[in-house]
């Protein structure tokens, strides 16, 4: 009990001095700060006593005390005449207890080593404390252990994982320092609200070994994953055991190291001429990746829950799986327990007999409603998409969310539902909440974050918005969602991240030098304005002196699939911040795509900023993303010619490939075959035709072709003046139609023919009014002659 608790309870008065006693007119009372004279202040404090007292009344004799034990005094008024008696059980022991009983004096004795208070425990663990990473008293304690055991028992499998913690700061005396600050990779000011955990466990025989944690701030990244990865492993087989498996869940950090450190040891395969497979090598240790059951069972279930399984030309479903036969497979020890106990009575309290087969269909209605109930469960409790109410106004800024805002009827949100259950699947382990809204139900939601459109994704991070225009495919999302969630600029602080980075990374920016000056600070504005679509990284001259030569003190570099591109920054550039700020933009806005990208309806507008002739390799891909033969032929040819010419193109041209048609034809206002090839001026919206027959062109052919339009002397289509808008307006409207027919033309039929059939009609009854009054006129002129 702490000391200014001690004011909320009724105390013994011996057990103070009269200076602790305050006289009030209803009762005496104790003062602020005042402590037992049986024990001292500090005693109190730290809930340990540090000697054993022995007090005697002036009236009578009073029982030794000591901490363990319930003080009792026979003039204390709420002392009892008889002793009371207890029994305490441990194990299978038990004692019959009392005042006077040396048994239990004895056993209580010993309980402060048994169940030791909370400041004992700290006290227990700071004598035995072992610091974060690789610990040297731990393997050593490991690898004294080790030498005595046999050849089968060194096997074993290192376990991996990431445990969510609650902020707090532990400060410890003997060390003289501060636990709960983020300490990976190193220590910062932050605090650390996950723990990344190792362990060993025997794989023949059963034994496991906790090795080492790390305190970090979120996910930890991949890059430091894959060192602390290699660390631990070559520790570990210091000691004398033989790891030959990994073993830890399907969390996007962890895949990244694990993939990263596949293709490290199918480079060393490929360059000494090994086999080919998926293990991962790592000090002479060859490692099996293995993926634990719990999370592969769940995705079966959710593969089964929204997909059909089709084997052996039968299709399995969900819904088999609730079937009332399965239903009695699985709960078969429910069922006959149930049936057992039900089958002891034979009558209702009424007296009507029961009805055996009644009752055991009700049994079963209840057990299969049971099952959905706990299906449904189930699969809202193993869905990793937060759904939000109109409460998510008020808790928006807390955190980092990635938020769908969607509509029931819409057919896009459907289309893009399993998507976004991926999605939230592989951010499971991140800080990013990946979260859905129906603005149907909720439409304050929708009119507090101004939502136009459905699906509308939109990234929150505290008062930062931020909606994604780009692909709607799960890596394109998982890679700008993790993108959004770190700084603009990471830091890179160990000098094996580089090679990370190239291994992970396509494209990414960095820069070298000095944090300050007027190329930083271009860099660091730029850096949040492309933040959703690129990365961004700082390092020092020290950390990439084997990697990155640059000229300068300070440089600016893409590396981009495994080239260096400086931004050349010369002094009077870097004296003019405005230019300097222009300059870096349009630089930075160019060098973000590959060499030879795919080019979709989103990301056109942004490579048409470009400035630069864009060629595009047309083809034609089915729903499973595949082309012909022909089709790969060719866009493999015109590839090679820009990987093999990157110096001579990349300043000019921007290649790509286009999946899509019709988005072609738009382009080039005309139905082209495929594949073929389509050349596009950024800067005018001209595009250029090849005369010969694409399928038929050489490389040789390509470049001539190229040079004729770099040079002028290619045909020009195209344009922006008002005759070509009015055609290209005339030939999206034809081929919208035209798309309509052949996917439902009734539907299209009266869609049109309805309007149609009645302006013909309007038309007809005001044009045609006139003719049939003059008939009718002529009539009666004719029968006035007769008469």
């Amino acid at each position: 009990m702490k000391i200014e608790d001690l004011r909320k309870h009724h105390v013994c008065q011996k057990h103070f001095e009269k200076k602790f006693i305050a006289s009030t007119p209803l009762r005496p009372r104790l003062r602020v700060g005042a402590y037992p004279t049986l024990f001292s202040a500090s005693e109190i404090s730290s809930g340990i006593p540090q000697t054993m007292h022995t007090v005697h009344d002036s009236d009578s004799a009073v029982l030794e005390h000591s901490y363990a034990k319930k003080r009792v005094h026979k003039d204390h008024s709420y002392s009892k005449s008889e002793p009371t008696k207890k029994r305490m059980r441990t194990g299978t022991e038990s004692y019959s207890t009392a005042s006077s009983d040396n048994t239990y004096l004895d056993y209580t004795k010993t309980m402060s080593d048994v169940m030791p208070s909370t400041s004992g425990c700290e006290n227990k663990v700071s004598e035995n404390l072992v610091n974060k990473g690789i610990n040297a008293q731990v393997f050593d304690a490991v690898k004294q252990e080790v030498k005595t055991w046999e050849e089968n028992k060194i096997f074993c499998s290192i376990i991996f994982d990431e445990v969510a913690l609650e902020s707090g700061l532990t400060y410890e005396r003997k060390q003289d320092s501060i636990i709960g600050f983020v300490e990976l990779p190193e220590k910062t000011n932050d605090f650390a609200d996950h723990a990344l955990v190792f362990m060993l466990r025997g794989s023949i025989y059963k034994w496991q070994q906790p090795l080492a944690y790390y305190f970090c701030k979120g996910a930890t990244s991949g890059f430091q994953l894959k060192t602390i990865i290699k660390d631990v492993v070559t520790a570990v087989g210091n000691t004398g055991l033989l790891p030959i498996a990994v073993v830890c869940d399907q969390g996007t950090a962890f895949q990244s190291a694990l993939k990263s450190l596949q293709e490290d040891t199918r480079r060393e395969q490929i360059r000494f001429g090994e086999e080919i497979d998926d293990i991962i090598m790592i000090n002479g240790h060859s490692l099996s990746i293995i993926h634990d059951p719990p999370h592969l069972i769940k995705g079966l279930r959710n593969n089964f829950m929204m997909k059909d399984i089709k084997l052996e030309n039968k299709i399995s479903k969900w819904n088999d799986i609730v079937d009332v036969k399965n239903c009695v497979r699985v709960f078969s020890k429910t069922v006959a327990a149930t049936l057992s106990y039900t089958a002891q009575f034979s009558h209702y309290a009424d007296g009507t007999q029961i009805n055996l087969s009644q009752s055991y269909k009700s049994i079963m209605i209840l057990i299969k409603g049971s099952f959905l109930f706990l299906i449904a469960f189930s699969f809202v409790s193993s869905s990793r998409v937060l759904e939000l109410s109109d409460k998510f106004i008020d808790i928006s800024k807390d955190g980092m969310w990635f938020v769908k805002f969607y509509a029931p009827w819409c057919a896009h949100c459907r289309r893009l539902e399993p998507i976004w259950a991926h999605v939230a699947q592989s951010l499971y382990n991140t800080p990013i909440k990946v979260a859905k809204v129906d603005c149907t139900r909720f439409s304050a939601v929708a009119t507090h974050f101004k939502i136009r459109a459905f699906p509308t994704i939109m990234f929150i991070k505290g008062s930062f918005l931020h909606q994604y225009n780009g692909e709607r495919e799960k890596e394109e999302m998982v890679n700008y969602a993790m993108r959004m969630a770190q700084p603009a600029i990471q830091r890179v602080t160990h000098a094996d991240s580089m090679e990370y980075l190239k291994e992970t990374h396509n494209i990414f920016f960095g820069y070298v030098g000095k944090q300050q000056g007027p190329l930083w600070e271009t860099f660091t504005l730029h850096a949040e304005k492309y933040q959703p679509h690129t990365w961004f990284y700082t390092m020092s001259q020290d950390v990439i002196k084997n990697e990155i030569q640059p000229s300068n003190d300070s440089a600016i570099f893409v590396y981009k699939e495994d080239d260096l591109y400086y931004f050349q920054a010369n002094p009077q550039l870097l004296n003019d911040k405005e230019t300097l700020n222009v300059t870096l933009d349009k630089w930075i806005n160019a060098e973000r795509f590959g060499f030879f990208p795919k080019i979709t309806s989103a990301n056109i507008n942004h490579i048409m900023d470009i400035k630069k002739y864009i060629v595009i390799v047309i083809v034609s891909e089915n729903k499973l993303g595949e082309i012909t033969q022909t089709e790969r032929d060719f866009k493999d040819m015109v590839e090679s010619i820009i990987r093999k010419r990157k110096l001579e193109l990349h300043d000019h041209f921007q290649f790509g490939w286009m999946g899509n048609p019709e988005l072609a034809n738009s382009i080039a206002m005309y139905d082209l075959t495929v594949p073929h090839l389509l050349v596009l001026n950024s800067t005018t919206s001209h595009h250029h035709l090849p005369e010969d027959d694409p399928i038929l062109m050489t490389p040789e052919a390509v470049s001539i072709f190229l040079e004729q339009i770099y040079n002028q002397q290619a045909p020009i289509y195209g344009g922006n003046h008002w005759p070509v808008r009015i055609y290209r307006g005339f030939f999206e409207a034809r081929t919208t139609l035209t798309n309509m027919w052949r996917g439902n033309p009734v539907l299209t039929a009266l869609v049109f023919g309805l309007p149609l059939g009645f302006l013909s009609l309007i038309c007809y009854s005001v044009c045609c009014a006139d003719i049939l009054d003059a008939d009718e006129e002529e009539e009666l002129e004719s029968h006035e002659k007769k008469d």
